[in-house]
């Protein structure tokens, strides 16, 4: 494989692996299976880019840099949904400091393209990952840079940030017209083209317009289900059911759950069946079944911990474990997950989460 400058993976390895020899690049403890990685001084960092500078070739190496990182993502995003989902997450965590200045060297260079495609592909990693102050900034950031952009790509952008807007409180679920306003926005684009989230675009809009018993929002969701993306049905059957939850019928919320359980369990997403073992055990504790709920959102929680996603989610999930063994009448229990949701939430950015385990 060669590389731009025509040398080739060998070489560049052979003078990566010389420099680490020399202590000027250090080696970066990895899994056994994870590929070699090097961490650079700071002082050969500021060197190299004196450098770069000095010959004029710094802007060209990091648009170069932005198109590699942009490339990357774009690989990594619908396997970020898949079976082999655990390996990309883990990839993006390396990669993401350096992703995000590709990020911002787009923005800052007004390239709407790169901007925009790199803002679409990591904003679902964002918001999995609870970062939703992060992600609200980055795709609000990203949308604002004007220029041509691929159509299907800016939609996704505009999806997701208005669920960063939703997610991080500039935006109440009861705000009906600036909800809207933003659903209607987002222009109608082939699903090959956007993330599949953007399924629930034609749902919501109707739910808004007239209701969750209207025949808009029926026909809208029976189009969804439609999708030629399994996930995109999974999660339009979630939505569907937590619906049939606030309107009292558990039963359906049940049926409608365990369906969506099964297609995120074809395609290999813990997440969606994290999210699926967590609507099964609220119920079940809803329905005064306690010990079946334990046993579910035991499920929720070993997905969560299995994929790596060690987030508000997971703490969300520890409390609840810590409330059903207070209703138990198990004390021991239930100070034990008490305890681990604290030092959670210790870790935590969000002041909401701690107060919620201060109060619990």
């Amino acid at each position: 494989m060669s590389l731009p400058d025509g040398s080739t993976v060998t070489d560049a390895e052979d003078v990566l692996a010389a420099l680490a020899d020399k202590s000027l690049l250090q080696l970066v403890d990895t899994g056994p299976d994870e590929p070699t990685r090097y961490r650079m001084l700071e002082t050969l960092r500021e060197y190299g880019l004196e450098r770069l500078q000095d010959d004029g070739s710094l802007l060209d190496t990091r648009r170069r840099h932005a198109r590699f990182q942009r490339d990357l993502v774009e690989r990594a995003a619908p396997r970020l949904r898949g079976h082999d989902q655990i390996g990309w997450y883990r990839r993006l965590d390396r990669e993401h400091d350096d992703i995000l200045v590709a990020l911002r060297f787009a923005i800052e260079q007004g390239d709407a393209d790169t901007a925009v495609r790199i803002a679409a592909e990591l904003g679902w990693y964002w918001l999995v990952h609870d970062d939703h102050e992060e992600a609200y900034a980055a795709l609000d950031a990203a949308l604002a840079v004007p220029g041509r952009t691929p159509l299907g790509a800016r939609a996704t952008v505009q999806g997701l940030h208005l669920v960063a807007r939703i997610a991080t409180d500039r935006l109440q679920f009861d705000d009906r017209e600036p909800i809207l306003q933003a659903l209607q926005a987002i222009p109608d684009v082939p699903p090959s083209q956007t993330h599949p989230l953007l399924v629930l675009l034609g749902p919501c809009r109707a739910l808004l317009d007239g209701g969750p018993t209207g025949p808009a929002f029926a026909a809208a969701v029976e189009a969804a289900l439609d999708h030629p993306d399994p996930w995109a049905r999974a999660t339009t059957l979630v939505f569907r059911a937590q619906l049939a939850e606030n309107r009292g019928d558990v039963t359906a919320q049940r049926t409608g759950v365990t369906q969506a359980l099964e297609l995120y369990r074809a395609v290999g997403d813990r997440w969606g069946q994290s999210m699926c073992w967590q609507g099964l055990a609220h119920t079940s504790r809803l329905l005064g079944d306690l010990r079946r709920s334990i046993a579910e959102y035991e499920r929720a929680l070993g997905l969560v911990e299995e994929l790596g996603v060690h987030g508000n989610d997971e703490i969300q999930l520890q409390l609840q474990m810590f409330d059903n063994y207070r209703r138990l009448g198990d004390p021991v229990a239930a100070q034990r997950w008490y305890d681990r949701a604290r030092a959670g939430a210790e870790r935590s950015r969000s002041t909401e989460v701690r107060a919620v385990v201060a109060l619990a």
